[in-house]
């Protein structure tokens, strides 16, 4: 039987680097993951907000443009959080790499400041997108609820109007849709 106070074996020790390694990898490939979705949401946003403004707004006066523009701006800065986290990132790493070669890497926090900020920068990013969202939400709701209904009910009378008055028109006219006696 093992007592608790033993060193482990270097079979139990392989594997755990060997486990150790896939955790680092897996939570890479997550952060890459997280990484591509922030940037590609934010810029998707962008890009959809810029095309279908007319579309949300139509023809009915803009309220609270402020807020579009602040999800514009939440979501810009974004993606820049993001691209700077990319390059904070690899700063992080350089590091890291410099403290396992003057084997200081178990006295110090592995990447420094670096990865603090690099962590910060990520939280942000995810946020900011969110933030962004909820302001465009708003804009939308602001847009095309209260006024979208009172401009599409306003189409809605002028074409039931317009029918009724060609309707009179067959009617008064000289089609008709029961034939006459001469």
């Amino acid at each position: 039987m093992k007592s608790e106070n033993q060193e482990p074996s270097q079979e139990t020790e392989d594997e755990h680097l060997e486990y150790r390694a896939l955790l680092i990898n897996i939570e890479q490939k997550s952060q890459e993951d997280y990484d591509k979705a922030i940037l590609t949401l934010s810029g998707g946003a962008l890009g959809i907000t810029f095309a279908f403004v007319k579309n949300i707004v139509g023809n009915s006066p803009v309220q609270h443009s402020w807020l579009l523009y602040s999800a514009w701006v939440i979501w810009t800065v974004s993606l820049l959080t993001t691209l700077l986290s990319f390059y904070i990132s690899r700063k992080a790493l350089r590091k890291a790499i410099d403290q396992l070669d003057k084997k200081k890497i178990y006295t110090e926090s592995p990447g420094g400041y670096y990865d603090k900020t690099t962590s910060v920068l990520n939280s942000s990013s995810g946020l900011l997108f969110i933030a962004g969202v909820i302001l465009a939400i708003i804009f939308i709701t602001f847009n095309f609820g209260d006024s979208h209904v009172k401009s599409t009910k306003k189409s809605t009378q002028a074409c039931t109007q317009n029918f009724y008055n060609k309707e009179d028109t067959f009617k008064g006219g000289q089609t008709s849709s029961t034939p006459t006696k001469e």
